[in-house]
This record gives structure tokens, C-alpha cells and sequence, in this order.
């Protein structure tokens, strides 16, 4: 019985972790968006279009971290399906 339960605690602690990650990524989010903004609103325009090069540059990190955001939310489903087992 003693190795079950510390199987439920182990992932139970991968969840809070998985749950820490995933607050990070959503400040780092937040901060992308701002960085975002701020690119557009202070390089539009340009002759040598880097605001362009830069934005796209931004939204793709924002595409990566919403798909790792989606495996996280993926890993904790399955990992709170152990935990109910």
C-alpha cells in the first residue's frame, strides 16, 4: 500500500509542477503581447521593415508556448486519470 501512495504523491507533485510551468508561460505570454505592442507601436513603418522581422519572431514564440501550454494541459488530464486509478 505504501508504494501506491507514493506513487499518488510523486504525481501528484508532477501536476503542481506542471501547474507552475504553466504560470510561467502565461507571464511570459503576457510580457510577449506587451513586447508586441510596444514593437508596433514604436518601429511601424520603418524603411527597413524590422518591426515586421521582430513580430513574427514574437508570434511564433507566442504560437510555441500555447502549444506547449496545450501538452501541459494534456499531461495533467492524464496524470490526475493515474491518480483516480
Amino acid at each position: 500500500m505504501t508504494s501506491l501512495a507514493q506513487v499518488k504523491a510523486a504525481i501528484n507533485g508532477v501536476i503542481s509542477q506542471i501547474n507552475e510551468q504553466n504560470g510561467l508561460i502565461n507571464d511570459f505570454k503576457s510580457t510577449n503581447r506587451d513586447n508586441m505592442t510596444l514593437v508596433t507601436r514604436t518601429l511601424q513603418g520603418g524603411q527597413a521593415g524590422h518591426e515586421q522581422t521582430m513580430l513574427t519572431a514574437l508570434r511564433r514564440a507566442d504560437d510555441s508556448l500555447s502549444k506547449a501550454q496545450q501538452a501541459l494541459r494534456q499531461a495533467e488530464q492524464s496524470a490526475k486519470k493515474v491518480t483516480n486509478i
